[in-house]
């Protein structure tokens, strides 16, 4: 099998996993289990559940969606680089000095992705019925 296919064939098999991290879901909570999260391995958010005394106070509100949002959006990066590094990693020929080369590069990524916060969450006032987060980079 020329490189060439191989590597058409594990970029299908990269987007098949993507595909199918649209059906692994992960829920967190917060500690007092007033607040659920729902969220796709790709980190798709497919529901917020709340209790209602979290209403009264919008602050206390914000402060609950952020530490359970990034917690979920945490677990579900996780999950999803794991699933497409195997995925990748499968499939990639065996280069020498290769492995120490993406050593080198995984702790700086993930320096990265545990800088990104949520700092501020606002109603979108394009779509009344959504949310609108930034993020700390």
């Amino acid at each position: 099998m020329g490189m060439m296919s191989k590597l058409k064939e594990v970029q299908k098999k990269v987007e098949e996993t993507k595909e199918r991290l649209n059906n692994v879901l992960i829920d967190k909570t917060s500690s007092d289990d007033k607040l659920k999260v729902t969220i796709t391995a790709n980190r798709t958010i497919k529901s917020i559940t709340l209790d209602d005394s979290l209403l009264a106070d919008k602050e206390m509100l914000e402060d609950y969606l952020i530490l359970t949002l990034n917690k979920a959006i945490e677990e579900a990066t996780k999950v999803n680089e794991t699933e497409i590094a195997a995925v990748a990693k499968e499939g990639m020929p065996n280069i020498p000095g290769m492995t120490c080369l993406i050593n080198k590069v995984n702790p700086v990524k993930k320096t990265l992705r545990n800088t990104k916060k949520i700092v501020k969450m606002q109603r979108n006032t394009k779509k009344p019925n959504s949310l609108v987060f930034y993020l700390k980079i």
